[in-house]
């Protein structure tokens, strides 16, 4: 929670609430700006003064091709994806990922990378195209990269190892 940032917010969490977050995006510039995920347990953070314009989310379930491909048709429509967690749920194959996607977000094209262990290459190569990262999900051997245009971000610095390395962090600092 931040305290002294202008707007509302309210936070949901353990489960995946329909009602509650329908009832809360109801409310005058509410928006989903937040989500994160552990095993069956979840927490969506909706905030106002985003200046998001009209929001889309999924239900946790895999990344299989008819989510793809509902992403892309959002895509199409003027959507960006602004916030992903996985639910990384160590006795389940098939984790299940969130996706919210926004309309007027400001970010641009789009492009994902995973599940699957950090993909380094791909960031770097993404990187020189003019893309940033904008949302990561997962751990381990079950990452999930999304990477934009649009962004306000400059330089990127990534561990290349994908994992999180104190030092690493605290050299940057």
């Amino acid at each position: 929670m931040s305290k002294g940032v202008p707007g509302v917010q309210a936070v949901f969490g353990y489960d995946i609430d329909q009602a509650k977050i329908a009832e809360a995006m109801g409310e005058p510039g509410m928006r989903i700006t937040s989500v994160a995920g552990w095993a069956d347990r979840w927490l969506v953070v909706l905030g106002t003064e985003t200046g998001y314009g009209e929001q889309r989310y999924t239900l946790p379930s895999p990344l299989t091709p008819v989510r793809l491909e509902w992403i892309d048709e959002r895509w199409n429509e003027g959507y960006r994806i602004t916030a992903v967690a996985g639910d990384d749920d160590p006795r389940v194959e098939d984790d299940g990922w969130f996706f919210v996607m926004t309309k007027n977000s400001g970010l641009q094209e789009q492009t994902i990378s995973g599940p699957g262990s950090w993909p380094a290459a791909w960031v770097e190569e993404h990187q020189k195209k003019g893309f940033r990262i904008t949302s990561v999900a997962g751990s381990a051997e079950r990452t999930l990269v999304i990477m934009s245009k649009g962004t306000r971000l400059t330089d990127q610095d990534t561990s290349p190892e994908g994992e999180y390395p104190n030092q690493w962090i605290q050299q940057r600092w």
